[in-house]
């Protein structure tokens, strides 16, 4: 009898832990997750058949991708197909194979997982099966020379406000002109902003890829914002288009020879500017290049520059040898670069450079890349610190 008792006690103990288990498996299905981190924690326990379902659901609750839970970025495609996934973008330095997304069991899932900055903002794509493509599930996306790219923006990144539109501010015009070189022997498009309250002594502004500061960085809107918010003081700009866009840039002689000897001169004349205005120059990348190439022989004309990420990875030993060698440098100086473009070298001699020779310069430097979203936020610290004085 006794026997015949612990048999059914020991039938009764199993059966109530199958019970309990299939109960945990059966809660573990119809959790309600909030964190991505804690599902991919219980992944392992939920039935294999299920997997998908718990994912979709947690995914369509979701209103921002990657899911971004403190440092950490979940970068997730949706892919029935087994193939070869990897993230491409500032994180990397585009790499095309250096971060895969893996696939994960029973699902039609591909993940990676990422740390950044809290600050940071990156633009990026997915390389599916040798394709470039944006993110289907993330909604923000940015333009640049290259075209789309989609964008993560970690929790503490700040959007500038100072890029939007406001309807009830005075609001600077824009010319197009066609101007002719005869020393490059070619004709472009020169777009000129003039501020209503700009006199005949307004500062003038010179940026390199004129249109694009234009239509990627909103420059037009900035200034407008900045001057009416008494940032900045009124002033006209000259947004200079390239026609060959690298040579140009890559410390051309010639190409700055056509700005002060003919276009300067040209479009003082013809909006009657006075010749004593303070006159600046800045540009991005390779125009941050040029910017600062310039002072070799124009700095007595230059009251102030900003170079935004500029490439000097070009010609890094050039660029910084041409500073060392200017016996002073009155000009004022603005450098910003990101963190993520592997350029913080260069611009950390350059700026010791510039301490070692007495000059009023600022820098920034932000957890972003190399594009038109990172110069365009911070493009307003370059123009308030040049005004400064």
């Amino acid at each position: 009898m006794k026997y015949d008792c612990d048999s059914k006690i020991i039938t009764f103990f199993i059966k109530a832990f199958s019970l309990i288990a299939l109960f945990l498996i059966l809660a573990a299905c119809e959790k309600s997750y909030t964190s991505l981190s804690d599902l991919l924690d219980d992944l392992n326990e939920i039935p294999a058949g299920q997997r998908q379902q718990i994912l979709d659901r947690f995914i369509i609750r979701q209103n921002n991708f990657p899911v971004v839970e403190d440092s950490t970025a979940y970068f997730i495609l949706r892919e029935k197909r087994n193939t070869d996934v990897y993230l491409s973008g500032d994180m990397n330095g585009w790499a095309k194979d250096s971060i895969a997304l893996h696939r994960i069991e029973s699902a039609d899932l591909y993940m990676v997982k990422q740390s950044y900055p809290l600050d940071a903002r990156l633009e990026y794509k997915f390389i599916v099966n040798g394709k470039y493509i944006l993110d289907p599930l993330n909604s923000y996306k940015d333009r640049g020379g290259f075209g789309k790219n989609s964008v993560l923006m970690m929790p503490d990144y700040i959007f500038p406000t100072e890029i939007l539109a406001q309807r009830a501010i005075t609001k600077g015009t824009i010319d197009t002109i066609t101007f002719k070189s005869w020393i490059l022997k070619d004709t472009r498009d020169i777009l000129y902003y003039h501020h209503p309250q700009a006199d005949k002594d307004a500062p003038l502004i010179i940026f390199h890829d004129g249109g694009e500061y234009l239509e990627y960085a909103c420059c037009n809107n900035i200034l407008d914002n900045l001057i009416n918010d008494g940032q900045i003081p009124p002033l006209n700009a000259m947004f200079v288009n390239p026609i060959d866009r690298a040579k140009e840039y890559w410390l051309n002689d010639a190409y700055l020879r056509m700005l002060f000897k003919e276009l300067l001169p040209f479009v003082k004349r013809k909006y009657n500017l006075s010749d004593l205005i303070k006159t600046g120059m800045g540009g991005a990348s390779l125009g941050g290049l040029i910017t600062l190439y310039a002072l070799k022989d124009y700095s007595q004309n230059l009251n102030f520059i900003f170079s935004q990420s500029g490439s000097f990875w070009a010609d890094d030993e050039a660029i910084l040898n041409i500073i060392k060698q200017l016996p002073s440098i009155n000009t004022i100086i603005y450098l910003d670069y990101g963190s993520f473009e592997g350029t913080a070298d260069t611009h950390k001699y350059l700026i010791q450079l510039l301490k070692e020779k007495s000059v009023h310069f600022s820098y920034g430097v932000y957890n972003e890349g190399h594009n038109w979203g990172s110069w365009r936020a911070h493009l307003d610290e370059a123009l308030k610190f040049v005004f400064t004085e």
